[in-house]
């Protein structure tokens, strides 16, 4: 058998052992993710170092998603199509508060705020000196759990605090009410975070579903 007729069997069996490799692989299908409504409102257990009903940090943060993502231990993983708006503590890892919002609910929620927004700097209130993210939790995690499940539960915008002098500045609080309308947690914003939360929020709620 000649050199040429040699290369070209060896070249077809090496074709044939990728082939017999690859078919497997490109005949698996993913894995299939389930849609399903995952917890409505969720809130932590305060840390130890907590004063009373207040979390103890001033480096909180909003965290946003659309959609949400559920990954229980043992359990497949699934999609919830609403959009989840968190209140963070990024040097513990945890959400502290968290809601998802449907599209209604989130248009209600961005237009609201929106409105008090405008309002304010129509009126020329005067964001005075920012303060960071402020969270406190009046419910707690039953037993020895880590989250309580809040069925029902909804971001509401609790109420505005106006400046009063140079050293206090107007914020808005808003709050995780349950479904019977007792509050579960709040976070207190400044107007600076509250036009930054605005634009974030209705970016994702705006957004194409999944």
């Amino acid at each position: 058998m000649s050199e040429g007729k040699t290369t070209r069997l060896l070249s077809r069996s090496g074709l044939l052992v990728l082939l017999a490799i690859a078919m497997p692989m490109s005949c698996s299908s993913p894995p299939q993710i389930t849609r399903q409504a995952g917890p409505d409102a969720q809130v932590s257990r305060l840390p130890e170092s907590a004063q009373e009903d207040r979390w103890p940090s001033e480096k909180l943060e909003f965290a946003i998603a659309r959609p949400s993502y559920d990954q229980g231990t043992g359990k497949r993983p699934s999609v919830d199509s609403r959009t989840t708006l968190a209140v963070l503590d990024p040097d513990r890892a945890t959400w502290i508060m968290a809601s998802r919002l449907d599209d209604a609910q989130g248009l209600e929620l961005t237009n609201q705020l929106e409105q008090l927004v405008i309002m304010s700097t129509l009126h020329g209130v005067q964001p005075g000196a920012s303060h960071p993210l402020q969270a406190a939790l009046s419910l707690q995690p039953e037993g020895k759990e880590t989250m309580r499940t809040l069925p029902g539960g909804q971001w509401r915008i609790l109420k505005v605090n106006t400046a009063t002098d140079g050293d206090h500045s107007s914020s808005i609080v808003l709050a995780i009410q349950d479904e019977q309308g007792k509050v579960a947690g709040e976070a207190e914003i400044d107007l600076p975070t509250a036009r930054d939360l605005l634009i974030r929020l209705s970016s994702a709620i705006r957004s194409p579903g999944p």
